[in-house]
């Protein structure tokens, strides 16, 4: 039964000993790359992670919300210059590789994502240690960063 729901819904171009279906093998070329320079979508444009350009518009997008740090390693923080060495301190960071996510309608820093762990021969890239402030969450601007960052790694 189970077989039959899966082969209604995946495709099978080949089975593997156990006759589980297999997709299409993923060609060589296809190994993502560390993305860089600056991202464009609709609604934002994300840029590498600089202090002198993000630190305070970030702070001042963070200020008060101590509950976006509750999953993080690092944060809150108590003040702008605290914030602004952490920034310094992954600006320059290939892996996790930051970004700011800038509001296009407002030209300000209003969240953080990076690129982790890229093994382009195991074809794997993860996007993670997002911090988006309030007025990122739940908007056109957050799923716009999310939609171009996962449209490079692929």
């Amino acid at each position: 039964m189970e077989s039959e729901l899966i082969a209604r819904y995946i495709p099978i171009y080949e089975v593997d000993q156990a006759g589980n279906p297999v997709g299409f093998p993923v060609p060589d070329s296809l190994e993502p790359q560390r993305p860089s320079g600056n991202l464009f979508g609709t609604y934002c444009r994300l840029e590498p992670l600089s202090a002198e350009q993000h630190a305070a518009d970030l702070f001042e997008a963070f200020s008060g919300h101590y509950e976006l740090w509750t999953y993080m390693p690092h944060g809150p923080f108590a003040s702008e210059a605290e914030f602004r060495d952490w920034v310094i301190s992954r600006e320059a960071g290939i892996d996790p590789l930051f970004y700011a996510i800038i509001d296009l309608n407002t030209e300000k820093a209003t969240g953080v994502a990076s690129y982790l762990r890229v093994d382009p021969p195991a074809r794997s890239i993860e996007v993670g240690w997002i911090t988006y402030s309030p007025v990122l969450q739940r908007s056109r601007v957050a799923t716009d960063a999310m939609f171009v960052m996962m449209r490079i790694c692929i």
